[in-house]
Formats: structure tokens, C-alpha cells, sequence
């Protein structure tokens, strides 16, 4: 529907263009595609991206960055000290997924709740055990059960193999004094020669294998989530970050005298295939697990008294030679050999600030941390200049990229902004002037001054001494009292560069760092416009978006336009066109 949307939206403005010129000088309005019948669905808004807002659980202590699917555009980047996370951003209406640190998540509404894997953050190793690969491993004697079902689960992040030709052991429980006795799950590494070196898989043992492989090879530092189901003699199942990984219906009988479960290797008569990594949240039930009460609970922390859980070692101690089981059985995991506490490497912090280097846009600067950026790329604003009349109908009187740039420090709050605007072209035969204006901005007056606007001395408008426009009823820019003419719009003339013009918003020191957060700037509820022919009063705006108090009110309902701002509709024609419209993408003016 998205693509659909976008697509119907590109394909109206090609059939608009149809009917336009490449150039005007002040075209009739019997010109008008309106009078030729060409009409819009009245429902149809000529948005081409939505506002989506983002509720993101157990994000305490660490960085949200949003990204697009290929890492490439950051959306929004800041730092959360509690568990729950709260943002939002412009997208356009055909992007289907965004990364939040780097995981996929699929946009399905304008509102998405989204859960950090327990696991994923930059403090996950503080509570967790280290395992050396070698001769590490944490022992739980006992064998936890007698016959099937069961489920073992575990988080776990595994290193580089350092052995290269043995398996790497997550759960097993065993019977000590046989060597062919073992249910649990392993990375295969080196005995199975037609299986991908890593491949995370399920094995249940009575003298002859049954190993289940899936399909995903573990990439080194990334924590996973596993859990094996083995619901009888004939079902065993393998989940791998609550997705189905493989079900394996081969015969393995079980064996009544297990007496070890082990973290780390396999647990029977002859131990090897030593895990090289982390290991935490480890769980077995006495129950099938189905996939849905994986999903539920793979996240969240348990009680201890969830019926049919037998077993539950957080690894939450930090510290001394056992990990405490919360379900009152009495099973303590004892680490053995050299297994010890992960103690997170401190990231490499310049400025002191709190935000890792890696993670901070701004590593030598301690009052700055982040960059957000709206629209995460540069986008494009297009008018039509001839309201209340169509003209033409090119849209290519005024092409102006646009991105806007926050920074905010390791508290989230608003260090300076900036304003990015690109002049691409100019067919107007008029000299209008461009600006916009920001009726979400929170902030007070005087405590946001804005430099970098071209304004003369042609008595157009006023500026107040914190660089807004004077006599507004809204934070308004000028950005452009009179627009230079760059052409750019009449096929065989020399292309000319963008002029590229920077608008600063300079926070008073009173209120720089300390009270407003990215939303308060307002830039999401940006309201652009074009006036015309040196006449500050003739507004043209996107359709319903609000003019100034500035506007001449009389001009609405003139002409071809059909706006009733009494009923907040302003800038359409009765058949639904109008006279500007946002491509939040480069855009191929005419």
C-alpha cells in the first residue's frame, strides 16, 4: 500500500506536468489543468511520509539509534537512562523497515513498540559469565529430568573458536559416566564436513547422534538467543531468536540417569567442546515451550515460579564462585576452572561524557553527543507560484532541498540546530520570496537566536534582533527575501549549482543543553512557504498548512483556489490539487 501510495502520488504530478510548460511568464489562468477536469480523489492527502512514533522497552543505560535497513541514514540517535525510550521520526511512506541498533523492524503504523532484546546493550556483558574456550564451563549437578518433554534456553555470545576443530557447547545434560549419553545445543565446528562452520544446532545422544542444524552460522560478538524443545522420543525443536530454526522427528529414546546439566560443554563421561564466549539467562522447564511463550518471556526476566520452570540461573551475581537458581530447587551452577564474571571492557570515552567514542558523534567534545537529522536525508519542497490561479501548473517555480540537522548532548538535550537548504531551481517569472515557519516550536522568545538569512534592504519584511521575522504570530524564517534567480528550468540553458544557504539556531546559554529536547525545535511540524512577487502578504502554502497572520485573507476563495479556513482547508482546488507538495527524496523537477 505504501509503494502504491507513492506511486499514485508520482504518477498524478506526471499527468499535471503534462500540462505544463517549461517556462512561464505570467500564463492565464484559461491555462488552468483545472479547468480542464483533471480531478483528485478528495481523500487523496499528498503526503508522501508519515510521522512515526517509536515506544522502545528495556533501552535503559544504553544508545537508540535508528537507522534505515541498510545502516546507512541515521533517523535518530540519543542516550536512555530509564528502561522505556520515546521518539519519533519522518520517513517516507514506502519504507517498510527501519534498524533499531542494528535490528530489523517493521514499520506497519505510525506507532511501533519495540523490545531491546534483553542481551543486545552496551552493558549486556555485566551480567553475564565469561567462558574461555578452553577449560571453562559451570556445573549444575544435578540432571534436572528423567524423561521427556523438557526445554533448555540460554542466551549466549560466542567468540572465535579457539580450538578450530571442536564443537562449542551452549547447554547439555548428561550422563556423567557414559561418553554417549547427552542431550543439548552446540555450534558444529569441523565434524560434520557438508554443515557451515558455526552453524548453531540441537543434538540428543544415545549412542548414535541426532543432531538437528539449522540454517544460521553465528556471527562472533553477537548475542543470540536459543532455546531446545524436546517434546518426546520423535519431536525435538530448535529456536533461534524465537524463530523456528528446525524440527528434528528422528527416534532418540531418553535416558532416566542424567545427573549433570552443564553450561559450556558437553557435560558426559568424556567433556570437551568448551565454549569460547558469554553465556546468561539460562532456563529448563520440565515442560513443552511453545513458540509463543519463548517470544513472551525470551526478553524478560522471570520470577522463579513460573509453573513447569525447574531451573532459572540468571547470572546476575557478578561476582564469587556460584550463580544462584531462583526457582528454590537448590541447584546452584558452580563455576568451574577459570570461568569468572564478565567485566565489560570500559569503552574509550575522550570527553567524559558518558557516551562511548564509538557511539558519540562528538568524542572530544563533552557539551555535544549526537547528531539527529530531519529528514534523515535531504529532501525537497516544490511550489506552483500562481495561487490563487493555476497557471501552468509546472511546479518548478520554486525547487528547494531541505534537511535539518539537531545536536543534542548525552542527556538528549538540544545543543544548537541547523537549517540546510539547497536553491535546485527557479522558473518563476516573478522574484518571490521563500520561508518558513515553526508553529510546534516550544521554546520562548529570545531564547532561540537565528542567523545565516538573506534579507536586504528592500523594506519586504522586518527582523526582529533574534533573527525571526517581526510582528508573527509563529516562529517565522525568512530565508530568502527575494529568491535569486538560478533558472535551472528551461531545457537547453547552462545548468548553474544549488546556492546553498545554512539557517543557525543559536540556543541562549540559559536554556543551551538544559531544557528542550529535539521535538521542542518544532522542525517536525515545519510549515514552508513561498510569498509572491514581493508581496509579503500573498502566502502560498501545502495544502492545509495555515498561513501567517501576515496573509491577506481576502485572497482565499479567488481564482482557482477553494480553501475554507474556517474548516482549516486551505491551498486546494475544489478538484484536490494544489499548489506545493514535500518529496522527502531528491526530487526531478521539470
Amino acid at each position: 500500500m505504501k509503494k502504491l501510495k507513492l506511486f499514485s502520488i508520482v504518477a498524478t504530478l506526471v499527468v499535471l506536468v503534462v500540462f505544463a510548460a517549461c517556462k512561464k511568464d505570467d500564463p492565464e489562468p484559461s491555462n488552468s489543468p483545472e479547468g480542464s477536469g483533471l480531478d483528485v480523489s478528495p481523500t487523496f492527502d499528498w503526503e508522501m511520509s508519515d510521522k512515526v512514533s517509536f515506544e522502545i522497552s528495556n533501552a535503559k543505560n544504553q544508545v537508540i539509534e535508528i537507522t534505515s535497513a541498510d545502516g546507512n541514514l541515521v533517523y535518530h540517535k540519543g542516550y536512555s537512562s530509564g528502561d522505556q525510550y520515546f521518539c519519533s521520526v519522518s520517513m517516507a511512506k514506502i519504507i517498510p523497515q527501519l534498524k533499531i541498533n542494528n535490528v530489523l523492524v517493521e514499520i506497519n503504523s505510525d506507532n511501533i513498540q519495540y523490545t531491546i532484546p534483553m542481551l543486545k546493550s552496551i552493558n549486556a556483558d555485566t551480567y553475564a559469565i565469561c567462558l574461555d574456550g578452553q577449560v571453562d564451563y559451570v556445573d549444575v549437578e544435578n540432571g534436572m529430568v528423567t524423561d521427556y518433554p523438557f526445554t533448555m534456553s540460554a542466551w549466549f555470545k560466542a567468540e572465535e573458536d579457539l580450538v578450530g576443530s571442536d564443537d562449542m557447547v551452549v547447554l547439555s545434560v548428561a550422563n556423567t559416566s557414559s561418553k554417549s549419553k547427552y542431550y543439548g545445543i552446540f555450534l558444529e565446528f569441523g565434524e560434520e564436513p557438508n554443515i557451515p562452520m558455526g552453524t548453531i544446532a540441537l543434538r540428543a545422544t544415545r549412542g548414535a547422534y541426532r543432531s538437528l542444524y539449522s540454517n544460521v552460522v553465528y556471527e562472533p560478538g553477537e548475542w543470540y538467543h536459543v532455546a531446545a524443545v524436546f517434546e518426546s522420543s520423535t519431536s525435538r525443536k530448535l529456536y533461534i531468536n524465537g524463530e523456528l530454526a528446525g524440527t528434528d522427528n528422528r527416534t532418540c529414546i531418553f535416558n532416566s540417569d542424567m545427573d549433570a546439566f552443564e553450561f559450556g560443554r558437553w557435560a558426559d563421561k568424556t567433556p570437551k567442546s568448551y565454549l569460547h564466549g558469554s553465556i546468561d539467562e539460562v532456563r529448563f522447564w520440565n515442560t513443552v515451550r511453545t513458540q509463543p511463550e519463548i517470544l513472551a518471556q525470551m526478553n524478560e526476566p522471570l520470577t522463579g515460579n513460573e509453573p513447569g520452570l525447574i531451573g532459572y540461573w540468571p547470572c546476575d551475581e557478578g561476582s564469587g564462585a556460584t550463580t544462584a537458581d531462583l526457582t528454590g530447587n537448590g541447584n546452584p551452577g558452580t563455576l568451574m576452572e577459570n570461568s569468572n564474571w564478565c567485566v565489560p571492557l570500559p569503552g574509550d570515552d575522550a570527553d567524559g561524557d558518558g557516551i562511548p567514542d564509538d557511539q558519540d558523534d562528538y568524542p572530544a567534545d563533552p557539551d555535544r553527543a549526537f547528531n539527529n537529522y530531519w529528514p534523515a536525508s535531504q529532501s525537497t519542497w516544490a511550489f506552483e507560484d500562481l495561487w490563487p490561479d493555476m497557471g501552468d501548473y509546472d511546479m518548478n517555480d520554486l525547487v528547494m532541498g531541505y534537511q535539518f540537522q539537531t545536536v543534542t548532548n548525552a542527556e538528549n538535550k538540544v545543543v544548537e540546530s541547523f537549517g540546510d537548504f539547497s536553491l535546485m531551481a527557479v522558473g518563476a517569472g516573478k522574484t518571490n520570496g521563500f520561508a518558513f515557519c515553526l508553529p510546534e516550536a516550544q521554546y520562548s522568545k529570545g531564547e532561540v537566536i537565528v542567523s545565516g538569512y538573506h534579507v536586504g534592504g528592500q523594506g519586504i519584511v522586518t527582523i526582529d534582533a533574534d533573527g525571526f521575522e517581526s510582528g508573527t504570530d509563529v516562529f517565522t524564517v525568512i530565508v530568502y527575501d527575494l529568491i535569486p534567480y538560478i533558472d535551472n528550468t528551461r531545457p537547453g540553458n547552462p545548468y548553474n549549482q544549488p546556492l546553498e544557504t545554512q539557517i543557525y539556531f543559536e540556543l541562549d546559554e540559559s536554556v543551551r543543553g538544559i531544557s528542550y529536547e529535539i521535538d521542542d525545535m518544532g522542525f517536525e511540524g515545519v510549515n514552508p512557504f513561498i510569498y509572491f512577487d514581493k508581496d509579503r502578504t500573498h502566502e502560498i502554502h501545502f495544502a492545509n498548512m495555515p498561513p501567517t497572520n501576515k496573509m491577506n485573507m481576502s485572497l482565499f476563495g479567488t481564482g482557482d483556489d477553494a480553501s475554507d479556513p474556517q474548516n482549516n482547508i486551505y491551498y486546494k482546488t475544489t478538484g484536490n490539487l494544489i499548489w506545493g507538495f514535500n518529496v522527502p527524496a531528491d526530487f526531478e523537477y521539470p
